[in-house]
């Protein structure tokens, strides 16, 4: 007995030494703690990727795991991002980090001590994580619970593209919009607002409505771009954000968090209004924005 476990043993040292050097699925892990959304993790993984020399994100599995390639010198680094969540509200991320020129040789140094590699995989994880802190900093996201969306007719402009293109897109078409209300001499009934009518969380691609509330009347002026509807009252959850209205988003993935908490579905076509004026005002953290998610 003694002499078959010591075979054994003499057999797992070359056995996980060849599974260590050939078919471990990485080279090096680091991991953190972070108190925000999956999703606005996820988002900022993919603005910093773009920083990142020849960056670019290669998979992506849910809003909690993702691939990167980075180019590092002559070699080819891969991230393979995980997303836990820990607590109510602590994500754990685990980042397993493969280089894959140099697989093998620094697989063989790793056991031994630092190397190039695994210091530039910690300065570049922890570089993230300043990135991550300081955007977190920057904004502010209260979910107030349940709302009610209020009917409402306005004047809009329809447009698709990416999340993060939203906020210039709006940006382009209000002199537009705001113009042709002026003009028209049309009642405005309140402050500018979108209406997501489509929204795919891994794509980021969305399709919305740029609008203007303005009183109905008899005879609406006609243009080529800007078109009428009416919004209908229905019941939502409501989160209050502050910061920049370019990732008013982060909102958007809290809503989403609190009602899979509470058990509720909901339809993703959130609703934001907008309370300050960019170009007015200068301080982003005092920007105000209430978003609502419709509930089903």
């Amino acid at each position: 007995m003694g002499k078959k476990l010591k075979w054994g043993l003499v057999l797992l040292i070359p056995i996980g030494l060849l599974y260590y050097l050939f078919w471990h699925p990485f080279d090096y892990q680091v991991g953190f703690t972070t108190q925000t959304t999956t999703g606005t993790l996820n988002q900022t993984i993919k603005l910093w990727n773009q920083t990142q020399k020849n960056g670019k994100i290669i998979a992506q599995k849910g809003l909690n795991e993702l691939t990167q390639e980075i180019q590092v010198g002559d070699s080819i680094h891969r991230y393979h991002w995980q997303i836990q969540r820990k607590t109510d509200t602590t994500l754990y991320v685990r980042v397993r980090v493969t280089d894959t020129e140099n697989s093998i040789s620094n697989r063989l140094a790793l056991p031994f001590g630092k190397t190039d590699f695994k210091t530039g995989v910690i300065q570049k994880v922890t570089d993230f994580n300043t990135a991550l802190n300081e955007h977190l900093d920057k904004i502010d996201v209260r979910v107030n619970g349940p709302a009610e969306i209020e009917s409402m007719f306005c004047a809009y402009i329809p447009l698709e593209g990416k999340q993060l293109s939203k906020a210039r897109e709006m940006m382009q078409y209000y002199p537009l919009l705001s113009n042709f209300v002026i003009e028209n001499g049309l009642e405005t009934s309140g402050i500018p607002f979108v209406e997501v009518s489509h929204w795919d969380p891994l794509t980021e691609d969305i399709k919305y409505n740029f609008c203007y509330p303005i009183s109905p009347t008899v005879a609406l002026p006609q243009h080529p771009t800007i078109k009428y509807k009416r919004i209908h009252a229905k019941k939502a959850l409501k989160a209050t954000y502050h910061g920049n209205y370019i990732t008013s988003d982060r909102a958007w993935y809290a809503l989403l968090e609190y009602a899979e908490k509470q058990g509720l579905e909901i339809a993703k076509q959130p609703i934001e209004y907008f309370f300050n004026n960019p170009n007015i005002d200068i301080d982003e953290k005092k920007w105000k924005a209430e978003i609502f998610m419709p509930l089903k």
